[in-house]
C-alpha cells in the first residue's frame, strides 16, 4: 500500500505527465512560473494541446532539467503514438512497473533510442538512467530520428564547435541546427553537453511537432490571463548606461541573441527575469549568458542589469565594436575575424571589449593598440567569399552616437590558398627538397588530411585545416612531401614565403580511423584476446584479415585499439589512394580487454627507471615480443595470443638491458601500472 501511495506522490509531482494528444485534461492551464519566461507561449501552446500539465502547487519549473523518461514519453506523444509494450527490456534500469517504461521501449523500437549509446562499461549493460537529466546533444538525436532525417559529417557554425566535435551526437545537432529545431545561446555556443532545461524542452517539441505541421511554425500568443507572481512586475522604458538615459520609445535600441539583432518594442520585468517582446528572457543579476544591447550603433557587453522602479541599469565593463564600414562595404562584427600579434586564435571581432581609444580586451588579456598588432579581416566583395583585405586597428574613437575604428591597411597576417610557389624552401637535416621535383604537399592537422590549398597559416606559424576555430602550432603539425613524412621543427616566413625547417622524413604508413589519420604503429586488430600490428594482420580486401597464414571474416571477435581504447570494427579496408588502411569502429568494446593502463612505469629500486613501453619487450611463448603486444589482465598477470602469462617473475628488455619484474601495483584507480623491475 505504501509503494502504492509514494508512485501516486512522485505522479504528481512531476511536471511533464504525458497525455494523449486527443486529451485536453488541464488544457490551457495557467503556469505562474512561465508567464515571464521567454518559453511561455511554447509552454502554454502546448499545454493547451494537452501534452503536459504542472506541478500540483501551479508551477511548471521551465528551468528545471528534463529527465530522459519525461522527454522520451513526450516525444513518443508528439508523435501521435500511444504505447503499450511494458515487457519489452532494452535497458536494464527501466523495471516493470516503471512509469515511463512503454514509451521507452518504443523509442528503441523505433530506433529513436540507441541501447549501444547507453553502454555502461563497468557491467556491459544498456543503461538508460531515465531519471537522470538530458542533454542537449541527446535530445538533437532523438528528434532527427523521429522525423526519419540523418546525421551529416558537415561542420556546425557554433563557436563552441570544439565541444560540439567532442559529442558523438555532432552529426545530429548539425541537422538538428539546419531544421530549426535547435539554437544556440546568445553567445554563440551550442553547448552540446548543457542539460535541457524544460522551458528549452517545449519549444524544441513544438518545433517538432510544426516540422509534421501539426501547429503552426510560430506559436500563436497566449491569451490566458496572467498569474499574480509574487516580486517586482511592470513595463519597462528607460535603459540606463552609465550617466546616460535612454527611452525606448524614442531611442533605437536592441538586443543580440543568437547573433541575431532584436530589436525592443517592448521590455518588462517579472519578479527576477527582464523579458523583450514577449519572446526573450534574461535573468537580472546574473554574470553570464548575458546578451549584448545595442544602443544607436553602440554596442556594449552586460556585466549585470538591475531594474529600477521603470528603468533598466545595465552595468558594463566595456563597448564593443557592432558594424562598421571598411572601404566601400559594411561589415558586422560577428562575422569578422580578428588576430591578436598575427595569430589565430579563433577569435572573432565581437569577441574584443574596448576599455579606452587604444585599450582593448580580447579574452583575458589587455592590449595596447599603439604597441600591439590587433588585426582585422574583411572580404574584398563585401560579401562570404572572395580574397581577404587586412587592417590594424589604430585607435578607436568613442562618441554617444557611434564607436568608430581608425584602420590601416596591412599585409596579409593570414595565407590562404597556397600553392607550393607560396614556399621559398624546405630544409630538412642539411639538406633541402627540390620544390619542383614535388608531386604532392599535404599536412596531417588534428588527425585530418589537408592538401596545401586547404591550409591556412598565420603570421606565428599556427595552421588551420578546415575548421576554423580550431589553431595548431606548427610543431603539431605532420608535412607529407609525396609520400615522406616530416616533423616540423621551426617555421619562418619571409617576405610572404614560408620556410620549413624539418626532421628527416620516414615512409610512415598510415592508419584512417573513423576519418582520422594515425600513424601505423599507434593502431592495434585484436582477435580474441591476441593483439597484433598492422604488418601482422593484414587486410586482403574489404572486411577480410590474414593472420599468421589464416584468412578469417571480420566478426564480432575483432577490435580495434586506438587513443588507448578498445573499439569494436564494423568495416576495415585498403585505400589504394590514400596507401593506408581504413577503419570503420563502431562502440567502445566493454570487456576485460579494456581494462589496460594508460600507462606503465617502470620502476628499478626506489628510482623510476622509465616511462612508457618504447623499446620494451617481454619474453613469452619463447620468444620476445614487443610490449604492447600484450594485455595486462590483471596487475600479476598478462595474456598473449589467448595464453595466460605470470606478469611478476618475467624477463622484460628495455634498450637491450635484460631485467626481471619483481612486483607491480596500480595507482590512479587502474590508468597506471607500476612495474618493479630488477637487473639480470
Amino acid at each position: 500500500m505504501k509503494k502504492k501511495i509514494w508512485s501516486y506522490c512522485l505522479m504528481l509531482a512531476m511536471v511533464f505527465l504525458l497525455v494523449g494528444t486527443g486529451s485536453c485534461i488541464a488544457a490551457n492551464q495557467v503556469f505562474k512560473d512561465a508567464q515571464a519566461h521567454w518559453a511561455k507561449d511554447y509552454i502554454n501552446q502546448l499545454s493547451s494541446l494537452g501534452y503536459v500539465l504542472g506541478n500540483p502547487d501551479g508551477t511548471f519549473k521551465p528551468d528545471k532539467s528534463m529527465t530522459r523518461a519525461e522527454f522520451t514519453s513526450l516525444l513518443i506523444s508528439c508523435m501521435g503514438i500511444t504505447p503499450s509494450d511494458k515487457t519489452s527490456r532494452y535497458f536494464t534500469d527501466t523495471a516493470g512497473d516503471y512509469w515511463a517504461l512503454a514509451a521507452i521501449n518504443e523509442a528503441a523500437k523505433l530506433g529513436i533510442l540507441e541501447p549501444k549509446e547507453y553502454l555502461n562499461k563497468s557491467n556491459n549493460k544498456s543503461e538508460l538512467v531515465p531519471e537522470g537529466a538530458i542533454k542537449r546533444s541527446e535530445a538533437c538525436a532523438m528528434l532527427v530520428r523521429a522525423l526519419g532525417k540523418s546525421a551529416t559529417s558537415a561542420m556546425t557554425t557554433f563557436k563552441d564547435n570544439d565541444k560540439v566535435q567532442l559529442s558523438m551526437y555532432r552529426g545530429y545537432i548539425k541537422t538538428a541546427a539546419d531544421l530549426g529545431l535547435m539554437s544556440g545561446y546568445s553567445n554563440g555556443n551550442f553547448e552540446p553537453f548543457n542539460d535541457l532545461p524544460r522551458g528549452q524542452a517545449c519549444t524544441v517539441l513544438y518545433k517538432f511537432l510544426a516540422q509534421q505541421g501539426k501547429v503552426p511554425a510560430i506559436p500563436t500568443t497566449s491569451t490566458v490571463t496572467s498569474p499574480v507572481t509574487t516580486g517586482t512586475t511592470g513595463s519597462i522604458r528607460y535603459v540606463s548606461i552609465g550617466d546616460d538615459l535612454y527611452d525606448t520609445n524614442t531611442v533605437p535600441i536592441s538586443f543580440i541573441v543568437n547573433y541575431i539583432e532584436v530589436p525592443v518594442k517592448s521590455m518588462s520585468i517579472n519578479s527576477s527575469s527582464i523579458n523583450v517582446n514577449n519572446t526573450y528572457t534574461f535573468e537580472m543579476d546574473s554574470d553570464s549568458n548575458n546578451p549584448d544591447i545595442v544602443i544607436n550603433n553602440i554596442r556594449y557587453g552586460i556585466d549585470k542589469v538591475t531594474v529600477s522602479g521603470d528603468k533598466l541599469v545595465v552595468s558594463s565593463g566595456y563597448r564593443k565594436i557592432f558594424k562598421f564600414k571598411a572601404g566601400d562595404y559594411g561589415y558586422n562584427s560577428d562575422y569578422v575575424s580578428l588576430f591578436v600579434k598575427s595569430a589565430n586564435q579563433g577569435y572573432y571581432l565581437s569577441d574584443m571589449g574596448i576599455i579606452d581609444e587604444y585599450k582593448v580586451k580580447v579574452g583575458s588579456q589587455t592590449y595596447n593598440l599603439s604597441t600591439d598588432k590587433i588585426t582585422i579581416a574583411t572580404n574584398a566583395s563585401g560579401g562570404s567569399t572572395g580574397k581577404r583585405n587586412f587592417y590594424d586597428i589604430k585607435k578607436i574613437e568613442l562618441t554617444q552616437q557611434d564607436t568608430v575604428m581608425q584602420l590601416e591597411a596591412t599585409d596579409s597576417v593570414l595565407m590562404e590558398q597556397l600553392g607550393i610557389s607560396d614556399i621559398a624552401a624546405i630544409f630538412v637535416d642539411n639538406t633541402t627538397i627540390a620544390l619542383n621535383s614535388i608531386n604532392n604537399l599535404d599536412f596531417i592537422i588534428g588527425g585530418k588530411k589537408c592538401a596545401l590549398s586547404e591550409v591556412t597559416i598565420d603570421g606565428t606559424g599556427n595552421f588551420c585545416g578546415g575548421e576554423r576555430d580550431k589553431v595548431y602550432p606548427y610543431n603539431q603539425v605532420m608535412m607529407i612531401v609525396d609520400d615522406m613524412q616530416y616533423k616540423i621543427n621551426m617555421l619562418n616566413i619571409n617576405k610572404s614565403k614560408f620556410i620549413f625547417y624539418c626532421d628527416k622524413g620516414s615512409s610512415q604508413e598510415w592508419v584512417i580511423v573513423d576519418g582520422e589519420y594515425y600513424n601505423a604503429a599507434d593502431v592495434k586488430i585484436i582477435k580474441g584476446t591476441s593483439i597484433y600490428d598492422l604488418d601482422q594482420a593484414m587486410v586482403v580486401q574489404r572486411n577480410l584479415i590474414r593472420i599468421d597464414n589464416r584468412q578469417y571474416t571480420l566478426d564480432s571477435d575483432f577490435k580495434c585499439r586506438v587513443d588507448n581504447k578498445i573499439y569494436t570494427i564494423n568495416e576495415i579496408h585498403y585505400n589504394s589512394t590514400e596507401q593506408a588502411t581504413v577503419i570503420d569502429i563502431g562502440s567502445l568494446a566493454d570487456t576485460t580487454l579494456a581494462n589496460q593502463p594508460l600507462e606503465v612505469v617502470f620502476f628499478q629500486g626506489n628510482s623510476r627507471y622509465q616511462e612508457g613501453t618504447n623499446d620494451v619487450t617481454i619474453y613469452t611463448g619463447s620468444k620476445w615480443v614487443t610490449f604492447d603486444q600484450i594485455f595486462i589482465s590483471d596487475s600479476s598477470h598478462f595474456t598473449y595470443q589467448d595464453t595466460s602469462y605470470k606478469l611478476i617473475e618475467a624477463k622484460i628488455k628495455i634498450d637491450d638491458k635484460e631485467f626481471e619484474v619483481t612486483d607491480t601495483s596500480w595507482h590512479g584507480k587502474t590508468q597506471v601500472l607500476d612495474i618493479y623491475i630488477e637487473e639480470l
